[in-house]
């Protein structure tokens, strides 16, 4: 049986995320292609135009790489680097790429939006348009002030692709965003990996500094008792800001960002 493909991206400043977190803790027999991402001299924090021009480069590898080269019969993982594994995915991975043929992570409990985190997906002629279309809009958008990334362009695209067969991951197939899945502990130690996102940078830590700070506090969380209720109480409280986050944007009219 061919061993499925989980392509990441990687550039220097990541290098604990990939060899400390997300490589050892790989359960499936799965191949894991590294693709390096070029070294950029502006800043890339969250939201800048070096920000931007690291997303692109993931797209354009997306499309005229990894879409060129993987075989549309059999599927493949595309990957964020700030994931941790603690079950097998592979079994979830094939049901879901057996119904359809892109699969995403749910972004949150409250609507349909999808997470680009973690996908599973096939070269079909559907898949590939949809990329190719999401690519040659953020190259559009690099110059303008307007913050996009795939994840916002590809919310808005799917429904306007009824042709593209898609679906959403189970809750074990876990984003921090999505806190569905979160009220117990028997719920978190069910899932198969935890995809660190919500981390932009504030006045004190580094985007790296958070994700690394939450990898650990659910590591922590699903392997003991004393750690799941440190998450629980920092989890709680994180919920409630971004409850009165979401009301105060939608007070003043404002979208909310992600």
């Amino acid at each position: 049986m061919t061993r499925i493909n989980i392509h990441v991206f990687f550039n220097e400043g990541q290098k604990i995320l990939l060899e400390h977190y997300f490589a050892p803790s790989l359960k499936d027999d799965w191949q894991l292609v590294v693709h390096p991402i070029r070294k950029l001299d502006d800043d890339q924090s969250f939201g800048t135009r070096g920000f931007k021009d690291i997303i692109h480069q993931k797209m354009e590898i997306l499309v005229s790489e990894i879409l060129a080269r993987e075989e549309r019969s059999y599927g493949f993982i595309l990957s964020d680097i700030d994931i941790q594994f603690f079950k097998p995915c592979g079994p979830i991975v094939l049901d879901y790429l057996g119904r359809y043929d892109i699969v995403f992570q749910r972004e949150n409990p409250h609507t349909a939006q999808v997470n680009t985190g973690f996908m599973a997906m096939r070269a079909t002629p559907e898949v590939i348009n949809f990329w190719k279309r999401i690519e040659s809009e953020l190259k559009e958008s690099l110059d303008r002030p307007l913050f996009v990334n795939e994840q916002s362009i590809a919310n808005a695209r799917l429904e306007e692709t009824p042709k593209l067969s898609w679906g959403i991951f189970p809750d074990e197939i876990w984003a921090w965003s999505n806190h569905r899945c979160v009220p117990t502990i028997v719920h978190l130690r069910e899932i198969c990996l935890h995809h660190a996102n919500c981390t932009a940078p504030t006045a004190k830590k580094t985007s790296l500094e958070l994700k690394i700070q939450q990898l650990d506090l659910v590591k922590k969380a699903v392997c003991s008792r004393t750690g799941y209720l440190t998450f629980v109480i920092k989890y709680s409280i994180w919920q409630r800001l971004t409850r009165i986050v979401r009301i105060f944007l939608k007070s003043f009219g404002r979208k909310e960002i992600r």
